[in-house]
């Protein structure tokens, strides 16, 4: 997965905003100024950008509050404004059944599978849809890495040295498996596995706050290894809900054969690539890897 620096993309935005400013007021102490906005700009009032020290561009509204500066080609703006806001994304209710896997979908909620596997949401639509908190059914190689064995047995030990290549790599700052149980994944006996990731969480002030978040995970075993990955808050009760929920449908799923699994497994990648070509990284930008770990 790619990252580009986000610091270094507002800091190149400031710059060109300051630039643009700077020669707006150098020409105002040689016009009239209000002939000048009429006539260059459409009656356009100026606005004076600043630069904290992070690089991040800011500004202050008509009632003195700090805002945050967001830019966009303003032509195409102009073009899009007053078209319909529509969410592309084609959400399945009641029942899901593609590639081999179907499982019921719970009552008020729903199933996003833009990339390739189901997530199951809570929500009817785009307008009150919690992506906060979700239960995903995905291959074994969706979650740990597309290069791994299907059949890499997901152990306290896997998890440990997984985890840890996610801290070692930034993404946390720290991690604990909680607790280890059993569980089922349609008709097929589950290690659960119920971890606490902490992480850096910046405010829009550029503060930051430790976060912490719950990861529970079920894994089969033997051939073709498929998991649910429950992901929400840290907070028990939260978990024991979303639990409650998936258990409610786990008797109902059916999962794919070793065929099916890698067309997910391919569908998933070719969504992300796709994603990937789309991004614009500069020169500079990172590339953060993180170790599979063997059995």
């Amino acid at each position: 997965m790619k990252l580009f620096d986000t610091k270094k993309a507002a800091a190149l935005c400031a710059a060109v905003i300051a630039c643009t400013a700077f020669a707006g007021c150098s020409g105002s102490d040689k016009t009239d100024s209000s002939s000048d906005s009429s006539d260059k700009s459409g009656g356009d009032k100026k606005l004076e950008v600043f630069i904290d020290d992070e690089g991040t561009p800011y500004f202050f509204d008509q009632e003195g509050n700090k805002m945050m500066l967001w830019t966009s080609d303003y032509e195409l703006s102009q073009q899009d404004e007053g078209k319909e806001n529509v969410d592309p994304t084609e959400y399945i209710f009641d029942n899901y059944d593609k590639n081999g896997l179907s499982f019921t979908i719970p009552e008020g909620w729903l199933v996003d599978d833009s990339y390739g596997a189901p997530s199951v949401l809570k929500g009817t639509g785009a307008d009150d849809l919690d992506v906060e908190n979700s239960i995903s059914l995905i291959p074994v190689q969706m979650m740990f890495g597309n290069d791994i064995d299907p059949n890499t047995e997901v152990n306290e030990k896997f998890l440990k040295k997984y985890y840890q290549g996610l801290v070692d790599a930034g993404f946390y700052s720290d991690y604990k498996i909680l607790k280890t149980g059993e569980g089922k994944i349609g008709d097929q006996q589950a290690k659960v596995f119920d971890i606490s990731m902490t992480y850096d969480e910046y405010g829009e002030d550029g503060d930051t706050s430790k976060t912490t978040a719950r990861t529970i995970v079920y894994a089969t075993s033997g051939d073709n290894v498929f998991c649910v990955v429950i992901n929400c808050d840290d907070n028990d009760e939260q978990v024991k809900t979303l639990t409650g929920v998936y258990e409610s449908f786990a008797d109902s799923i059916k999962l794919p054969n070793a065929d099916q699994i890698k067309e997910m497994v391919n569908a998933g990648m070719s969504e992300f690539e796709s994603d990937d070509e789309d991004a614009d990284f500069d020169d500079e930008a990172q590339e953060i890897e993180v170790e599979t770990p063997a059995e």
